[in-house]
């Protein structure tokens, strides 16, 4: 409801609300920017960007090892960013979220059976007729034939 009643006062005002959206798309482009200035320098190649809602504030990454690392110092990340007026004084959360790999998973290669080798088929059979048990007698002279 928030966002709609700020949309109508837009137009009350005489903007539209591509003006609006405009203006929201380089506050957050900014706001990305300055994030990643204060990020260290190794996670800053994984920092692919901020979602900014009307409480919070979202971190993304591309790694799951810096998402780990940055939700440990998210707090101090927090202040920083308060201190520098970068984030607004009453924003409540930040969150430290990975982005899904674009990567396709690999096709599995068809199951090859496994077929028991010539010498082992040798082996089994040598060993088949040394064998009691009726039905594990069947089970290796088919083995054998195989």
């Amino acid at each position: 409801m928030k966002g709609l009643t700020h949309t109508l006062s837009q137009k009350a005002k005489g903007e539209s609300p591509l003006s609006y959206l405009l203006e929201r798309a380089h506050i957050q482009n900014r706001v990305s920017e300055q994030v990643k200035a204060e990020l260290p320098k190794k996670a800053q190649d994984y920092f692919c960007g901020i979602a900014l809602k009307s409480n919070e504030l979202i971190v993304f990454f591309s790694n799951a090892i810096w998402v780990n690392r940055m939700t440990y110092e998210s707090t101090a990340l927090l202040m920083r960013l308060k201190q520098k007026q970068i984030v607004p004084m009453d924003l409540a959360r930040l969150h430290i979220k990975a982005l899904p790999s674009e990567r396709k998973p690999t096709p599995k290669a068809p199951r090859q059976a496994n077929h028991p080798s010539d010498a082992m088929k040798e082996s089994l059979t040598d060993s088949v007729e040394s064998i009691q048990d009726e039905k594990i007698r069947t089970v290796f002279k088919r083995l054998c034939s195989k």
